[in-house]
């Protein structure tokens, strides 16, 4: 009997956090820039998409969606020629961190200067 109204209360705990699990979206951009460049495309990029909060930690560059119910990364990596985006949060809603992420590199890539 103990037994049954552990796994009654545990699971009755349980899935209201996993509920509450944020999704995760990646994608990534070459780039051919310095790294300072980087960092100034990632800074505009996320205040030309309504992202409020920007900041720039380390080599990432951070912003809250507009809703402020995600987190934006876009980390730069010059020296490999990659910027690589992450959206997590959502409301674990994987499409709407998909479709940031996804705005995040389109613009990234309209940002860049043409290679010759």
């Amino acid at each position: 009997m103990r037994r049954i109204l552990l796994t009654i209360v545990l699971s009755g705990f349980v899935t209201p956090c996993a509920a509450q699990m944020p999704a995760i979206s990646t994608n990534w951009v070459e780039v051919s820039v310095t790294q300072e460049q980087c960092f100034s495309i990632a800074d505009s990029v996320l205040r030309k998409t309504g992202h409020v909060r920007i900041e720039r930690v380390g080599a990432s560059t951070f912003g809250d969606t507009p809703d402020r119910q995600s987190q934006v990364v876009i980390r730069c990596e010059a020296s490999k020629k990659i910027a690589f985006v992450v959206v997590a949060g959502g409301n674990g809603d994987d499409k709407t961190t998909t479709a940031w992420a996804q705005n995040i590199k389109e613009n990234m890539l309209r940002s860049l200067p043409a290679q010759n």
